[in-house]
């Protein structure tokens, strides 16, 4: 069967394992403990995102020093691997600078991609221009290194267990599982005898409990096996990327019909936005400007996100002629409509309803898709352009940009900024009161006038 490029073989042939794919048994182990005590318990039972922030940032150092101390001789020279793990640390340099949630959590599924990526980029050779492999890499570690090594960790801790009698990580590893059940024991025993040890002991063990604990040994050791198995693809794995063969084509006629069919869709669609949207013509009866803004847009960024991936799949799947490329240019044209007729939509909704984390995403999404549009033109009159790279870092360097930014003093002032004859009503005083974080709170105080009763 033909080894696919984005994994590693992990069949367990009989071997011998080296002390440091024993010692990773011994740091899968602590990743998979940290894991339970310090994400599930952890997440659980915190307040608020910025409370479970530390705890979730302590878990990912330890994943980093592993995977360094096990890949340093590759993954230190990899300049793009570096960018990925400085761009971690901003997003968590940003839980100490700022309060507000909704993006804080939207950051807890970032980070956890951004190291996913880090990896593909510290162990594997992409060449430039071929950045398109690293969605393969993105999905194969999430899916397939995870799993496809599950068998080395048991022969691993078997090797580990059935080495030489002066084998000195079969002793280690020997001593530690003897001395848990007696630390155990111990531990409690301390606990009991002293008030001050039942009291950090009642922080840290809280009350014991049987079925919970075989519960969170059970996850502690499922993390455990899914991390030694994607740390020893990063480190022992295979990782040279096959040549590509034969690549897919999309038969020129057929893409043409796609396109014909879409800039038809949109010319229609473009029609009405200027006939209505933009002014040319009254709306029906019974329908405002604001109620018209108020749906739509985010089917539109759906539309635009649509409108990219089959010029991606087109340009890179089919023959160029001119008139492919004609269609091409005005298949991004119409997107350029869509977005346009996106962001004024929510500019209406904005003005009528003010600002809110909910529109500021949107837009800074719609303005980054209005960049990648006019880049994609770039790449056909360019077809050298490293349209991906170049959009990757794009979109890293803008969205660390919005983290960078207070945005509840922001939706605060444009809130107060755009009151009616400089009164502020009723709701948007709760709004900003006792809706946005702390962030705001310069702004409170700036206009305590107009917000105090």
């Amino acid at each position: 069967m033909e080894q696919n490029e984005y994994y590693e073989t992990s069949a367990p042939c009989a071997r011998t394992y080296t002390n440091a794919q024993k010692w990773l048994l011994l740091a899968a182990l602590v990743i998979g403990i940290v894991f339970d005590r310090l994400i599930i318990n952890r997440i659980l039972n915190a307040g608020s995102v910025n409370e479970f922030a530390p705890y979730y940032g302590a878990f990912w150092l330890i994943y980093i020093l592993a995977f360094y101390s096990l890949t340093w001789k590759t993954s230190s020279k990899k300049t793009d691997a570096w960018i990925l793990l400085g761009a971690v640390a901003l997003l968590f340099l940003r839980y100490a600078v700022y309060e507000q949630q909704y993006l804080g959590f939207i950051n807890l599924l970032v980070i956890p991609c951004l190291l996913m990526l880090h990896c593909a980029a510290g162990v594997y050779d992409v060449q430039k221009g071929k950045e398109t492999r690293y969605f393969g890499l993105f999905f194969a570690g999430w899916f397939i290194r995870p799993f496809s090594a599950f068998g080395h960790f048991v022969s691993a801790l078997a090797s580990a267990l059935s080495g030489g009698k002066g084998s000195v990580s079969r002793k280690i590893l020997l001593g530690l599982l003897a001395a848990v059940p007696v630390a155990a024991v111990v531990i409690a025993l301390l606990i009991n005898a002293d008030e001050v040890m039942s009291f950090y002991g009642a922080k840290i063990f809280g009350d014991f409990n049987a079925a919970e604990f075989i519960i969170h040994s059970f996850i502690a050791l499922i993390a455990a096996v899914l991390f030694y198995s994607f740390l020893y693809n990063a480190a022992w794995g295979k990782h040279e990327l096959k040549q590509s063969g034969n690549r897919l084509r999309i038969d020129r006629v057929g893409a043409s019909v796609v396109l014909i069919v879409l800039i038809i869709a949109y010319a229609v669609f473009a029609y009405v936005q200027f006939a209505y949207l933009f002014g040319l013509k009254g709306l029906p009866d019974g329908l405002t400007y604001s109620e018209y803004a108020r749906k739509g847009f985010t089917e539109l960024l759906w539309v635009a996100s649509i409108n990219l991936i089959v010029f991606a799949a087109f340009v890179n799947c089919t023959e160029s002629t001119p008139l492919f490329k004609a269609l091409l240019f005005s298949l991004l044209g119409f997107t350029l409509v869509v977005l346009f007729s996106g962001i004024v939509r929510l500019l209406m909704y904005i003005g009528a309803y003010n600002l809110t984390m909910m529109r500021i995403l949107p837009m800074w999404f719609m303005i980054f898709l209005v960049f990648a549009v006019l880049l994609c033109a770039v790449k056909l009159i360019e077809a050298k352009t490293k349209l991906v790279r170049i959009l990757f870092i794009s979109l890293l360097v803008w969205y660390i940009a919005l983290n960078a930014v207070n945005l509840d003093a922001v939706i605060a002032k444009s809130i107060i900024a755009n009151a009616p004859g400089g009164v502020v009503s009723e709701n948007d005083k709760n709004y900003i009161l006792y809706s946005l974080s702390s962030d705001a709170d310069a702004v409170r105080e700036q206009y305590r006038e107009k917000l105090m009763p």
